[in-house]
C-alpha cells in the first residue's frame, strides 16, 4: 500500500490525497487534502515565504515512509496523526534543517467548511483521516513498510500507477 498525494504550487486551494494498493488500484480517495502553512506561525517563525523546506512552513513534497499512527489532541489534530520520516525530496531537505513532526492529520475545519492550514503537516478532514487510518493500522501492525509520496504539481493525479516505495517513478 502507498499514500499519495498532490498539491498545487499555490497552497492556497486544496490538493488531493488518495491510497493505492500495490499494483496501483485506488483503494481510498482521492479526498481533498491541504498542505498550506499558517500564515500567522510562519511569519512568527521568520518564515514569511512559507518556504517548505524551513520550520513552518508549507508541506513539503518528496517522499515519507509511515512510522506510526499517533492520537494527540483530536481538536488540533483530528482522530489520528500519521507520523511521517522525510526521506526524498524537500522533505528529506527540510528534515536537514530541523523540521520534525511533520505528519498526515484531520483537525477542525474553518466555518466555511475549508480545511485549515497547518504547521506544515497535510490536513485531511476528520472522516476521511478516520479511513486512512484504519487503512493503515493493519499494515503497520503486520510490520510492513508504507510510504507516502507528496507531489507539488497542477493538474491530475501525476503518479505513474503501481509505483510503490523509493525510487518508484513519477511523473
Amino acid at each position: 500500500m502507498k499514500l499519495l498525494s498532490r498539491l498545487p504550487p499555490n497552497r492556497f486551494v486544496a490538493g488531493e490525497f488518495w491510497v493505492e494498493d500495490q499494483q496501483g488500484r485506488c483503494l481510498f480517495g482521492p479526498m481533498r487534502a491541504r498542505g498550506e502553512a499558517d500564515n500567522t506561525g510562519a511569519k512568527r517563525h521568520d518564515n514569511p515565504e512559507e518556504d517548505p523546506t524551513q520550520l513552518y512552513g508549507d508541506h513539503p513534497g518528496g517522499l515519507y515512509r509511515v512510522t506510526a499512527i499517533a492520537h494527540p489532541d483530536p481538536q488540533r489534530y483530528g482522530p489520528a496523526f500519521l507520523v511521517l520520516d522525510p526521506m526524498e525530496g524537500d522533505a528529506l531537505e527540510a528534515k536537514g534543517y530541523g523540521r520534525t513532526g511533520i505528519g498526515i492529520h484531520g483537525g477542525r475545519l474553518h466555518a466555511d467548511g475549508r480545511l485549515r492550514e497547518t504547521n506544515g503537516c497535510l490536513r485531511l478532514d476528520n472522516e476521511a483521516m478516520e479511513q486512512v487510518a484504519a487503512l493503515v493500522a493493519p499494515e503497520l501492525t503486520a510490520g510492513r513498510i508504507l510510504f507516502y509520496e507528496c507531489l507539488i504539481a497542477e493538474g491530475p493525479r501525476p503518479f505513474l500507477t503501481g509505483s510503490s516505495g523509493p525510487g518508484g517513478e513519477s511523473a
